[in-house]
């Protein structure tokens, strides 16, 4: 999975993050420090003919094991993971960070912010990806007032919605967040239903 050369998914992504650490960047900036943000993804079915039998509790889950179900990676939470105590990271993936930083110091941006972008599926990191978060990044949230608005979820982040509206709508950057659904993928996405469905209730 290598996303660093498609512009478009990097520009909403350091919309996303800009628009998650605004506060923290404009208020107490500190470009040097290590910001790391866990992007989780859930997996879904392409068609929505098999959503739509995932979701149902009428259908038996059994049948849906057993059948091949092509899926997406879809965002469902961005997460501030900067806390290294409660969050922490093997040596490489400093290293990794580091030789970013260093770059941009170098280049004379060093008063600009980095964030190492954490892919996670469930518990397991996908990709690491160390994305600037610029000067500019922030303007163009705090021109356009995103940072006024209460999020409830990631869902409702303006770059989180840009990504995911690609992966869906078969962009270029699509074909790298397809996979087929596991198990516990369909058992997963049952419980969410269930879970739905007494809410409503």
């Amino acid at each position: 999975m290598r996303m660093n050369n498609d512009d478009d998914f990097l520009h909403s992504l350091s919309l996303a993050l800009a628009e998650k650490f605004y506060k923290t960047f404009t208020t107490t900036p500190n470009p040097q420090r290590m910001w790391v943000a866990a992007l989780q993804f859930c997996l879904l079915p392409r068609n929505i003919e098999d959503l739509d039998a995932l979701d149902s509790l009428d259908v038996p889950l059994e049948q849906l094991l057993e059948k091949p179900i092509d899926g997406r990676l879809m965002i469902y939470e961005l997460a501030d993971v900067s806390n290294l105590d409660n969050f922490p990271l093997e040596q490489r993936r400093h290293r990794l960070w580091r030789t970013h930083r260093d770059e941009m110091n170098r280049t004379g941006l060093s008063d600009e912010h980095l964030v190492h972008v954490r892919f996670r599926l469930r518990d397991m990191d996908l990709y690491f990806l160390p994305i600037p978060v610029r000067k500019r990044d922030l303007l163009e949230v705090g021109n356009n007032g995103l940072q006024n608005t209460r999020r409830v979820t990631a869902l409702e982040n303006r770059g989180v919605m840009k990504i995911n509206q690609a992966i869906a709508l078969e962009s270029a950057i699509s074909t790298k967040f397809r996979c087929p659904l596991g198990e516990d993928d369909k058992k997963i996405k049952r419980e969410w239903a269930i879970k739905a469905a007494k809410c409503n209730q």
